[in-house]
């Protein structure tokens, strides 16, 4: 592939997308392609930073793409949300899922937008149930008051990073969530 293209295939963007549909932060489509960047393939390349690829999406076909020239998503470890659900979990009949859960971590997809994930001890296979557990209970627990951003998708990760549930912090059913 040339030009273009070559560029919206290495930002994993489809090719019915441009630029016009993306342009508006509070378009309907650009917040698809956040809870998009949870389901997009190849998972192992567009986990490793889910911002490039939203960004991708963003920026659409309508021109040349402008790749970015470093990670987009940033990493930043919340000990203080990991306390917090400790405590309310030990309450609230919730405390085994606590258990498993060792670090929580915002990561920022761009200036004012962020997905949750959690860091456990379960792993992939036998512990889906516990994880899909915990996931249901952290979302139960959280408020909806993102702070100064917005949180869109709460991960659970296994003790690798591997994804084991994720869930869409803002759809209609969000108090149950949805597992991917």
């Amino acid at each position: 592939m040339l030009g273009a293209d070559a560029g919206r295939v290495a930002l994993g963007v489809p090719a019915r997308f441009t630029s016009d549909h993306w342009a508006r932060p509070n378009n309907p489509r650009s917040i698809k392609g956040i809870h998009r960047s949870l389901t997009a393939k190849p998972t192992a390349v567009v986990d490793l930073d889910r911002g490039a690829w939203i960004l991708g999406c963003k920026q659409g076909t309508g021109g040349t793409p402008h790749p970015p020239s470093g990670p987009v998503s940033r990493r930043e470890p919340d000990a203080d949300l990991l306390h917090r659900f400790g405590s309310w979990a030990r309450k609230n009949e919730a405390a085994d899922s606590a258990r498993h859960l060792t670090r929580v971590t915002l990561i920022h997809l761009d200036a004012y937008e962020y997905d949750v994930e959690l860091a456990t001890t379960y792993t992939a296979g036998t512990d889906g149930p516990g994880a899909r557990r915990l996931a249901r209970d952290f979302t139960r627990w959280r408020d909806g008051d993102d702070g100064d951003g917005r949180a869109w998708n709460l991960v659970v990760a296994d003790t690798e990073g591997r994804r084991l549930d994720a869930r869409d912090l803002h759809s209609p059913e969000e108090s149950g969530g949805t597992a991917r």
